[in-house]
C-alpha cells in the first residue's frame, strides 16, 4: 500500500520554518489534503478519523509511523497547527499548501506562542 518514508530532520526543519506549506505530503489522507485550501472544513472529526488508522498502526508496530501513509497524515497535521491558529485569529488562507495559502504572508513558525504575522524588514 504505501512505503517507508526517507527523512532527513535537518532538511525537514528547514523547509517547516521557511513556511510550513512548503512540506510535501502527497501521501496524507484526502480528507486532510480537502481541507488545505479550507482550514473551516478542518473539524475535530476530520482529524479525529485521520489520526484514529495511525494510532492503530503504531499500536499494533512503532515502526509503522515510517509509513508515508502514516507519516504525511502527521506532517500534514503538524504544519497546519500554527495555519489554522493564524487562521483563527486573521481570517487569512489556513497555509496548509492548499491555493488559498497566503505564502506572502511572514508568520513565525518557530514559537508556537507567535502566530501573529511580523514585520519583513527591507534591510
Amino acid at each position: 500500500m504505501d512505503g517507508r518514508i526517507e527523512f532527513d530532520l535537518n532538511e525537514s526543519l528547514k523547509t517547516y520554518l521557511e513556511n510550513p506549506a512548503y512540506v510535501l505530503t502527497p501521501e496524507a489522507p484526502a480528507e486532510l489534503l480537502d481541507c488545505a485550501s479550507d482550514p473551516e472544513s478542518l473539524s475535530s472529526a476530520t482529524i479525529n478519523g485521520a489520526l484514529n488508522s495511525v494510532v492503530d498502526a503504531i499500536a499494533e508496530n512503532p515502526e509503522s509511523v515510517t509509513r508515508s501513509y502514516n507519516f504525511d497524515t502527521l506532517q500534514f497535521l503538524l504544519k497546519c497547527v500554527f495555519a489554522v491558529l493564524h487562521t483563527s485569529r486573521s481570517g487569512a488562507g489556513c497555509g496548509c499548501g492548499g491555493p488559498a495559502s497566503d505564502r506572502s504572508a511572514v508568520v513565525d513558525y518557530a514559537s508556537p506562542l507567535s502566530t501573529l504575522p511580523r514585520q519583513e524588514s527591507n534591510d
